[in-house]
């Protein structure tokens, strides 16, 4: 089941948040009857320079030549450039799923996961400040969309990846302002009890649960499957609007931290099937 969380997303705010087929170029191929013209000379052939016209001279007319006349010296003429069939086969171009378009578009890039929120900000002149957890995975994931009442998602965020672009900021939403990191490295968000939206295909909602911070809150959440894949991979999408720092006692008073109360948590995610990891063995009793 490809989950694309439309609101698996909100955890992830918490924290403040080509190729041208290029046929190759041949070279015009030199014959018995010429001297062969290198395409890159910056000059016309010996036989074409000063001396009787080609025709005096003997050689071959170009039609018999195969190489441009003089006047086209440098640059093989349309009819000789390489047939769409010599271009390089589309095996050699990137797929499109490689990168991101067809071969010809160039600078597309593929989509990528990610896990961010947007708050505003008040010491920025857009006011708006992204904030990217740069470091997260799946630790736990049931993705059988034939049994919804079983499935079940659980990710873990690094908050000490946290990135918006200004280095000071970041150290300020580390520090026991906010996150604490030192005392909080991570938190988690668990996602369960999904039922499908009706007259939606692909969307679904769920109740996320956020460990964060110290405190556990759970919300509603809505997310779209925008892809799926074999082996029960499922790519999810979701945004959370108006979530509020205050339920994880993240950050102070909107006065005193410059930011607002309450941020949007944004969130891709690609989910294949994982299962947790044993529980550690008790250890031995002493004698």
């Amino acid at each position: 089941m490809n989950i694309v969380a439309k609101y698996l997303v909100p955890f992830c705010a918490v924290g403040l948040l080509g190729v041208s087929a290029c046929g190759k170029k041949p070279q015009p191929q030199p014959t018995a009857d010429a001297t062969p013209v290198e395409a890159d000379t910056a000059k016309a052939p010996e036989a074409d320079t000063a001396k009787a016209p080609a025709a005096d001279a003997g050689a071959a007319p170009a039609a018999d030549a195969g190489a441009a006349p003089a006047a086209d010296a440098g640059a093989a003429p349309a009819a000789d450039a390489a047939p769409a069939g010599d271009a390089a086969p589309a095996g050699d171009a990137a797929p499109a799923g490689d990168a991101g378009a067809a071969a010809g578009d160039a600078d597309v890039v593929a989509p990528v996961d990610f896990v961010r929120a947007v708050v505003d900000h008040h010491d920025t002149s857009k006011g708006l400040v992204t904030v990217d957890f740069k470091t997260f995975k799946v630790i736990e994931a049931n993705t059988d969309l034939t049994k919804l009442e079983t499935a079940k998602v659980v990710l873990e965020v690094d908050i000490g990846s946290i990135e918006t672009g200004v280095p000071k900021r970041n150290d300020h939403l580390k520090s026991p302002d906010f996150f604490d990191v030192a005392k909080f490295a991570t938190f988690k968000v668990t996602v369960d009890r999904l039922k499908p939206v009706e007259n939606t295909p692909d969307t679904f909602t769920a109740t996320a649960t956020i460990d964060l911070h110290g405190v556990s809150k759970e919300i509603p959440v809505q997310f779209k499957v925008v892809e799926k894949k074999d082996g029960g991979v499922l790519v999810i999408e979701g945004e959370t609007k108006g979530l509020a720092r205050a339920d994880w006692q993240v950050g102070g008073e909107p006065e005193k931290v410059n930011a607002a109360p309450t941020f949007d948590a944004q969130i891709r995610l690609t989910v294949a099937p994982v299962t947790p990891a044993p529980a550690p063995a008790p250890a031995p009793k002493q004698p």
